[in-house]
């Protein structure tokens, strides 16, 4: 191959080779901005109460980081998942059953589970009940 013709071979490849990423370039920044932006997260805390007779320190956890569209119980699940701990749910009354194996009807047949939001008891929908940045959820155990 003479230098003029290979001049002229490596000048085609270096073309080429720039067109290529050139597209490929522009292609990824179309497939960025097509992308929805990320959901934005909030901090609460979640603590639990548990009855005073059980060998069990109560706990919180703060800054626990959920979508800022979550509900109650969006972010109960999501702690549950989190920490591994074993959790029931009656889904068609919306009621916490049973906490890290302590259930309702342990120690009283009335003593039960109620889930509070900023010291106040969560009387509504726990799956329709927003939360905001700070708020506070409560598993607080009833000895009644």
């Amino acid at each position: 191959m003479t230098d003029k013709k290979l001049i002229i071979f490596v000048a085609v490849g270096i073309i080429l080779c720039v067109t290529f990423l050139s597209f490929a370039f522009k292609g990824n920044q179309e497939k960025r901005e097509e992308q929805p932006a990320a959901t934005e997260n909030i901090n609460i805390t979640i603590r639990i109460d548990y009855p005073e007779d059980v060998m069990l320190k109560d706990y919180e956890k703060k800054k626990f980081r959920v979508p800022e569209d979550s509900a109650v119980l969006d972010a109960i699940n999501l702690f549950i998942e989190a920490s591994d701990m074993p959790f029931d749910f009656d889904k068609d009354n919306e009621k916490v059953t049973n906490v890290n194996n302590i259930m309702n009807g342990d120690f009283f047949d009335t003593s039960h589970w109620i889930v509070k939001v900023n010291d106040k008891k969560c009387d509504g929908s726990l799956s329709a009940t927003k939360l905001k940045d700070k708020d506070i959820i409560e598993l607080v155990f009833i000895e009644k």
